[in-house]
């Protein structure tokens, strides 16, 4: 089976529903089985001066999560996306990953920003 790597260079701003247009626009080009490579904060967006996200509607990200892996499930592709998510009272730069069967995979990278300190990183797995 061929597969395709599809590159979205999607403009992330800190507008989560924006975000999710420019997401599902990439996603729509893809074929079934296709793996779909978005950028660094593409749903959250993501900049070096991180106070925007004292502002970040929290509901929407959780919905635009659902998006996400619902565009996974109808176009059948493999879906990574970059995201920050709070979670544990903090914010983490998390890379995400959506299957076509519905499986979710999380990555919390090291750091937010070059000038955030290092927090560690932490993996799950969430079967669908």
């Amino acid at each position: 089976m061929r597969t395709s790597v599809v590159i979205g260079q999607v403009p992330t701003g800190w507008d989560v529903a924006r975000n999710l247009t420019g997401i599902a626009q990439v996603v729509a080009t893809a074929r079934p089985g296709d793996i779909v490579l978005l950028p660094e904060g593409a749903l959250s967006g993501y900049a070096p001066d991180l106070s925007p996200l004292a502002r970040l509607d929290l509901h929407a990200l959780e919905r635009g999560i659902s998006r996400l892996a619902a565009l996974a499930r109808e176009h059948a592709v493999h879906l990574f996306c970059g995201s920050l998510l709070h979670d544990d009272g903090a914010w983490w730069n998390t890379a995400l990953y959506f299957a076509p069967d519905g499986g979710r995979w999380t990555y919390r990278k090291i750091n937010l920003a070059m000038n955030e300190p290092q927090s560690g990183h932490h993996a799950t797995f969430h079967q669908p």
